[in-house]
Parts: structure tokens; sequence; C-alpha cells
């Protein structure tokens, strides 16, 4: 599975470390962490809620993520 983004979803800037958790070009994040502070699981980069509680994660509340019946 995948955890962390090698290319940034937003801007696609592909520049950054192997430990960044930012871009450094837009400051999206590169990993998908729950966006509850309690919970604060590292998450898949495709999951739009978090595995382990279901708050919602940082790529989704970005508007990174998409869920199909957001489409229309």
């Amino acid at each position: 599975m995948k955890y962390r983004l090698s290319q940034c979803k937003y801007c696609g800037n592909e520049r950054h470390s192997l430990s960044a958790v930012r871009c450094t070009e837009c400051a999206s994040p590169l990993v998908n962490r729950c966006t509850d502070p309690k919970c604060n699981h590292l998450n898949h980069t495709e999951a739009a809620f978090c595995e382990e509680c279901g708050y919602p994660t940082d790529f989704y509340e970005g508007g990174l993520l998409f869920r199909d019946n957001e489409l229309d």
C-alpha cells in the first residue's frame, strides 16, 4: 500500500525530500492523516475517511480526493 505521495496531488511538484509531509511549493499534504487529532492515523493515499475512526482524511478535507457521488 502507498502511504506517501511522490508527486503533489495539487500542484504536481516532485521536488521534496523523502521525509517531507507537505509539498515545498504549495504546502499540500503528502501523507494522508486522519483529521481527528486524537487519532492522527496514517491512511492509504486514496482514503477519503480514516480506516481507524471514520473521520475525514487530510486529502479529502483538502479537496484532493472526491467520492464518486460528488462528481455529478
